[in-house]
Formats: C-alpha cells, sequence, structure tokens
C-alpha cells in the first residue's frame, strides 16, 4: 500500500507517493513555489492507486495560502486566498427554483446541500443578503454529490423570505449578492447564488432588472450580474420618480410599447438617428455640444442633445435646434427609436442610474455606442471594475483616445479590437486654452480626490480616506496660502455629505470646467482630471497614502512611477514638505513644480495640443 505526502522545502514544492511499508520514495515531483499561477488549480503527476480524499497540505506564503489534496487518485494543489482555497474543497450544489420580490418581503426557493469531502469543520450555514439580513439554515452535508432523482425530495427544499424593511433600513451596500455562507474551520465562506443562461445575446443584459418595486421611498430591483449570480438592488428614489408623467412613461405596458415599436422604427429607417449627452444628461461642459452642432451639418443622419431641464447648462443651449429636455416624451421617443449613443458617460447616465426600467435599459444595450470620454484613461486600472469593458453595460463600439501610449492601455484593458480604438483626441480639448495659465496667474489650488468604490458601504462618511485626506490637505494648505484661493471639488457621489462638514463653505458649487479654467495647482490622488488641468498649465500634485489599499481594490494604477506628470507624496510629512518648498509667501512656484521632464511625458499621454476640431462625417 503506498502513501502520499507533500512539503515546502527552500521555496520548493515537494509531492512524494511513498511506498507505506518501506518509506521508500516511488515517485517525486518537485515544483518551485514561483512558477505556479496564483488562483489556477494545478494538477499534479503523481497518481495514487487508492482513491483517496484528503488535504495534504494547507500552508501560509506569504499574503496567500498553498493547498495540495487528493482526490479519486487524482493530487492537485492550488495558491489562493484561504477563503478561494476552502471554496474549491467544499462545494455547496444548488438550484434556484423561485426568485420573487413582492412590496413586503423577497422569497428564495432553493433546493441544496453540502458536499464536505474533506470532512471539514462545518457549522453557522446561513443564506446573507447583509450582515443584517441573514437566515440560518441546517443544509445537509455529504461527503459526494447525490443523484437528481433523490434531490426531488422535499427534505432538500428550502423556503427563505427577507423582510424587505429590514433591507431597506440597512444603510450597507447598493448592491447586495444572495449568498449562502459555511463557516469552515472559523473562516465564514462565501457561495453567490444564481442562475445563469446558456444561450444570452450579451453578457451586459444580464444586468437588467429581472423583478422590480417601487417601495417606502425606495427603488428596489433584482438583477444577475455577468457571472449569474443574483443581486438585490436597492437606491433612494430620483424626485423625477414620484412625478405621474415618469410613472406613465416608464410603466411596464408603455415601456414594452415603445421598445419594440422603436425598435422596429431604427431599423427601417433611411436616416438614422445619434443621441449626444454628457454627464447625467445634465452637462454641457466636455465638447460633446459643440461635436453635436457640428453634426447638425450632416445630410446623412438626424442628431440631438438631450440635456436636464435643471441644468445650469439649459437655459444657455434650448434654443439650439434638437436640443431635447431629459425625461420629455420626444425623449423617451428618441431613446427607444434612435441607432446611436455619443457621450462621454455611459448610455444609462440618459435616465437614472441603476434604473428600475428593464426594457429602457435593454433599449441602450441594444444600440450602437461611441464613448468619447470624459477624461484621458492613463490613470485608474479599468480592467477590474470597469463596465466599459468588453461585455460590459458601457462596452463601445468605438472610443476616442489621445495618444498611441492610451491607444495601447484601452486595447488591453477593455479588450478592444484596434480599429475600435480612435486616436483624434478628445473632443472637450478643442476648447479649452493650451497652457495658458502661467507664473503670473493667480495663486489658485484646487483639490479633487476620487472616490473608492469600497468605501461606499461606511455609515460614516467622516470616516471614509476620501473625507481624511481632505482635511489632511486642507489643514496643510491653510497655513500657506489664503483659504479663499483653496477650491474643493466634491465627486458627486459625497456632494450632499460635505455639504454637511466643517468644509462646506470651500466646496466648488459651478462646472468643473470653470474651476479648471483658473487653477494653478491641483492637488489629487488618481483622477485623470490631472490631464485637463496640466493641458491648461497647472502644476499637479499627487497625494496617495492609500495607494496599497486602492491598488488592492482595483488593480495597479496605469502610470509607471517615471510616468507621473507631478511629484507625489504617500504620506502627511511628504506632501507638507513638498508644499512648503514650492508654494512661498502665498505664491505657488509653477515653474518649480511643472519642469520640462512633466511637460515630455504629458505629450506622450495627450498628443494633441492644436485645439482643432474633429472633422469626420457621422
Amino acid at each position: 500500500m503506498n502513501s502520499v505526502e507533500a512539503k515546502i522545502i527552500e521555496d520548493k514544492l515537494h509531492i512524494r507517493k511513498i511506498n507505506s511499508k518501506t518509506k521508500e520514495t516511488i515517485q517525486e515531483e518537485v515544483i518551485s513555489i514561483c512558477t505556479i499561477i496564483s488562483g489556477q488549480k494545478h494538477s499534479s503527476n503523481i497518481i495514487i492507486d487508492e482513491k483517496l480524499n484528503m488535504i495534504l497540505l494547507m500552508q501560509q506564503l506569504n499574503e496567500k495560502d498553498i493547498c495540495v489534496w487528493c482526490t479519486e487518485g487524482n493530487v492537485f494543489y492550488k495558491i489562493a486566498s484561504t477563503e478561494k482555497l476552502y471554496e474549491t474543497l467544499v462545494k455547496v450544489p444548488y438550484k434556484i427554483v423561485q426568485c420573487h420580490l413582492t412590496k413586503k418581503k423577497i422569497k428564495i426557493k432553493l433546493i441544496a446541500y453540502i458536499v464536505n469531502k474533506y470532512k471539514l469543520n462545518i457549522n453557522n450555514i446561513r443564506v446573507q443578503v447583509d450582515s443584517n439580513n441573514k437566515k440560518n439554515i441546517e443544509l445537509k452535508k455529504y461527503e459526494k454529490k447525490i443523484s437528481k432523482y433523490r434531490l426531488l425530495s422535499s427534505r432538500y427544499m428550502y423556503t427563505l423570505e427577507i423582510n424587505l424593511d429590514d433591507l431597506l433600513k440597512s444603510e450597507e451596500a447598493i448592491n447586495n449578492y444572495i449568498s449562502i455562507y459555511l463557516n469552515i474551520n472559523g473562516i465564514d465562506i462565501q457561495y453567490k447564488l444564481g442562475k445563469r443562461k446558456r444561450h444570452i445575446k450579451a453578457q451586459k443584459y444580464y444586468n437588467l432588472p429581472i423583478k422590480s418595486k417601487y417601495i417606502n421611498g425606495f427603488a428596489v430591483h433584482i438583477r444577475k450580474t455577468i457571472a449569474g449570480n443574483y443581486v438585490i438592488v436597492k437606491r433612494p428614489m430620483e424626485p423625477i420618480e414620484t412625478t405621474k408623467f415618469f410613472k406613465r412613461m416608464e410603466n411596464k405596458f408603455t415601456s414594452s410599447i415603445l421598445y419594440y415599436v422603436g425598435k422596429i422604427v431604427s431599423k427601417l429607417r433611411i436616416k438614422k438617428v445619434n443621441i449626444f449627452y454628457e454627464k447625467f444628461a445634465s452637462k454641457a461642459e466636455e465638447g460633446v455640444i459643440d461635436l453635436f452642432k457640428f453634426a447638425q451639418q450632416s445630410k446623412k443622419t438626424k442628431n440631438y442633445f438631450v440635456i436636464d431641464e435643471n441644468s445650469e447648462y439649459y437655459d444657455s443651449i434650448k434654443e439650439i435646434k434638437n436640443v431635447v429636455k431629459k425625461f420629455s416624451f420626444k425623449y423617451y421617443w428618441l431613446i427607444y427609436s434612435c441607432n446611436c449613443f455619443i457621450g462621454t458617460e455611459v448610455p444609462s447616465h440618459l435616465n437614472i442610474l441603476r434604473s428600475n426600467n428593464r426594457y429602457l435599459r435593454k433599449a441602450m444595450y441594444d444600440k450602437k455606442f461611441i464613448f468619447l470620454q470624459h477624461g484621458i484613461i492613463y490613470m485608474k486600472n479599468l480592467g477590474i471594475n470597469s463596465s466599459f469593458k468588453k461585455g460590459k453595460e458601457g462596452e463601445s463600439n468605438y472610443i476616442i483616445v489621445s495618444s498611441e501610449k492610451e491607444k495601447a492601455v484601452v486595447q488591453e484593458m477593455l479588450e478592444m479590437e484596434p480599429e475600435q480604438i480612435l486616436n483624434t483626441g478628445l473632443a472637450m480639448y478643442s476648447n479649452l486654452q493650451y497652457k495658458h495659465i502661467n507664473k503670473d496667474s493667480e495663486n489658485i489650488v484646487t483639490v479633487m480626490l476620487t472616490w473608492k468604490p469600497y468605501e461606499e458601504s461606511l455609515l460614516d462618511f467622516e470616516k471614509s480616506s476620501y473625507y481624511k485626506n481632505l482635511l489632511i490637505i486642507y489643514d496643510i494648505l491653510k497655513g500657506i496660502i489664503k483659504p479663499e484661493n483653496i477650491k474643493i471639488v466634491a465627486h458627486p457621489k459625497v456632494q450632499n455629505m460635505l455639504i454637511n462638514t466643517s468644509i462646506k463653505d470651500l466646496i466648488w458649487n459651478r462646472p468643473i470646467s470653470e474651476v479648471l479654467e483658473i487653477t494653478k495647482l491641483l492637488i489629487t490622488d488618481y483622477s485623470s482630471i490631472c490631464y485637463n488641468a496640466f493641458y491648461q498649465g497647472a502644476a499637479v500634485i499627487f497625494y496617495q497614502p492609500d495607494l496599497e489599499v486602492y491598488e488592492k481594490a482595483n488593480g495597479p494604477l496605469i502610470p509607471a512611477d517615471d510616468e507621473y506628470i507631478g511629484k507625489r507624496a504617500f504620506n502627511k510629512k511628504e506632501l507638507t514638505s513638498i508644499l512648503n518648498q514650492k508654494i512661498k509667501n502665498g505664491e505657488i512656484l509653477l515653474e518649480d513644480l511643472r519642469d520640462k521632464q512633466y511637460e515630455d511625458i504629458y505629450k506622450t499621454i495627450n498628443e494633441f495640443h492644436d485645439r482643432k476640431k474633429y472633422r469626420k462625417n457621422i
């Protein structure tokens, strides 16, 4: 009889097949740890005579663990987090029979059990939406899979109900997975529940609401992720959603008729229709309005610009031909019947983000989309969380970039084909004066930080790194420059929270384009707005004290260490030193902060500085 063992010796994994009587090695495989691909399950060459199920090795390696196990005569090994390893070893076969949403509760019926081949200690089994909404269940445990016929027995069926009032009261994340949790050897392991269809037109259609309700001032819907997992989405209702006109236009009956009629019209019409827009369909400051005006000259297409009547820009452009009011009847008809969206954000910005309207969102996914960008993609990693990646809801047919360097990044991160990436320069730069800020300009410092998605679930905003870093920067600046010369541009997601803090009077309440026109020094962390400010002549300082946490959640930043267009500070001491050296007697030493090296780097990221308009027929 033979046995098998696994050990790590000097950064190498040794797997040995041993004669149990003589203790002699029959077969041995040696694998260098550095060659093992993290997160991937690897198969060993060692074959065991007996069909044993056992864990041979579970050992910590730096931030991750390595596990070696044998099952049914084969030996496998994997490097991953402890949670991912347990998820590999313990399986939870399940089937969602029903997922129902009413105005009072979410009702889930499922068939499930646990396959625990390696006899690990499992307890505290529960179905959970968030930490405040969970139900304990007693799933049956087996050492191998059981037959489908046996599963038909009611003893494997579970009915779970989650009170919606409790879910809405919880201030945790907007998107909540429906999951089974097992506590395995003291660690909570999440198994996300879902149902994946084999035949679907595109992955992004998984994002469409399956069930939706308006409940107690909240919009709630159930959708799927690209992986097919069920997610409960909740958000406060927008004021427009309470109006009679909105309810008439966005009810299921009206929306379905508009969807199918609009789909037929969009295919039959000879002259194609394009819709132009900017962020939340409430802006007109990123060059899109100029591109729209030029497109009006086209004899091949009809072109419209959508904007909210409550926008600060509305009065100045409302008389322009084919400017359409958001949420008007014409707006709805155009959304359903147009052929292409052209904008600086995903098409969902034309309506309400995380809308409950399945038909309207599907109409947006059906159309072509040209992404003009709202900033140069050469700062944040877009591969992990980006909605613009191939298969996601913001996938575009074409994207505009500013350099060959940016084009290479977009091609890799968003998985686009080279011919889809147009290196023409961003429309927004056509209206900006190149390097108009100089050493004699007013000493205005603008602070604009990035909001981190992983902090959305924080109950206390003042505990966020966003708020803490903002206060640190302000506390340093107020001692070396006039307070009235400090401008804080709040991220849209935290604007309302900042107006209740001690720095509320410093918050910029006018268009971002206007503050960038007067900014002599921009302080940011990970925002691509740095390229806009630098174009106009400003200097840039990057304050990145939470760099490790940010990159762990979002992936590595794009610029290499020698590709930044300004100085970097990684803690308060470094930032204080830079600012005290480069701001003297309230004067920003622009030429010290913005030297030829930074300018040369910038020209490789944004190749266009001639302010010429984009002259292609649309």
